[in-house]
Formats: structure tokens, C-alpha cells, sequence
């Protein structure tokens, strides 16, 4: 009983299994899980059940390949589909700079998770930095883009600032209110 909790990790009290196959699930020259299987039976499994199972894992091997080749090849579709779509915005007769930003912002919300989404521009007459654009699953208020961005006091200015991604999943009250 103690060598089978030892053999079979799958259980956590002896059940008294007689009979156990394993056969392992081979990923690119790795091997990626066990197909596993166990009776109460002496001598249940035979050459024939062995090779059974070794179809049934050469069959996962390959439809997890596939899986992964169709996923991947979805990303490089999805990437060349985001590509053209900035391409054509950034060729299109009259397109402006807040063309352009609307344009990312759409693709950001395309391949993000998010809540709201902005850019954040200097205006060097004003010397201060402004939302020039803004992309919310929430109601946006407009003073967002009228009222300058405080630098040292913010997010967006310690990104700015020290060049770096800032990911925050709770906001407290106070930074709320600062915004």
C-alpha cells in the first residue's frame, strides 16, 4: 500500500491497485505529461493496452502541435492585421497626428486587457503635458484632456518621467481622486 501512494501520486490514500500502465505524452523531443492508467485486476494490461495508449498519445502530441501552430499562426495574423490597419490610418489622404493616436489606442484595445487607455503628449508652447487622446470602456470626462498632467505627482508623469511601463491592478482613493 505505502508503494503504491509512492508509484501513483495521483491518489492520496491506498486503493489497491493491482495493475498500473503509464505511457508518456511526448512534446518536441520532451516528454510533456503520462497518460495513465490502473485496475484493481493482476495482470489487467497487456502489450496490446500499451500499444493503445501510445496511440492515444501520439493523437494529444499532435493535436497540441496543432493547437500551438494554429495560436501562433493566429498571433502573426492578428500582428500583420494590426500592422496594415496603422499603415493604411498613417497613408490615408488627410490623416492627422489624432488620427494616428486613435488609431493605437484601438489596436492597444485589441490586444489589451484594460479599463481606459491614453496618450499623453507635451504641448511645448504651453510647456505642460496633456491626454491627447483617450480610450475608455467607462464614461471619459472631458477635463481629462484640459487639465495639464502634474509631472511628479502622477502616473503618467513618473512614466515619463523615469521611462518606464507602471501596471497597477487596485487603485486606492487617493490616486483616484488625483485623477
Amino acid at each position: 500500500a505505502d508503494a503504491e501512494l509512492d508509484f501513483i501520486p495521483y491518489y492520496n490514500r491506498p486503493v489497491g491497485t493491482s495493475s498500473f500502465i503509464g505511457v508518456p505524452i511526448i512534446l518536441e523531443n520532451s516528454v510533456f505529461g503520462i497518460l495513465c492508467a490502473d485496475v484493481d485486476l493482476k495482470d489487467a494490461y497487456d502489450k496490446g493496452t500499451v500499444e493503445l495508449l501510445g496511440w492515444f498519445t501520439r493523437l494529444i502530441s499532435i493535436l497540441f502541435i496543432s493547437y500551438t501552430k494554429q495560436l501562433k499562426l493566429g498571433s502573426t495574423k492578428k500582428t500583420i492585421e494590426i500592422m496594415n490597419q496603422l499603415s493604411d490610418t498613417i497613408s490615408e489622404k488627410g490623416s492627422t497626428f489624432a488620427n494616428v493616436c486613435t488609431t493605437i489606442l484601438d489596436i492597444i484595445v485589441q490586444l489589451y486587457d484594460f479599463t481606459s487607455s491614453g496618450i499623453c503628449l507635451y504641448d511645448e508652447h504651453s510647456k505642460k503635458w496633456y491626454v491627447s487622446n483617450y480610450k475608455s470602456l467607462d464614461n471619459t470626462d472631458e477635463k481629462y484632456f484640459t487639465t495639464p498632467i502634474p509631472i511628479y505627482d502622477s502616473l503618467i508623469g513618473i512614466t515619463i518621467k523615469e521611462n518606464r511601463n507602471i501596471v497597477l491592478s487596485c487603485l486606492d482613493d487617493k490616486i483616484q481622486k488625483d485623477f
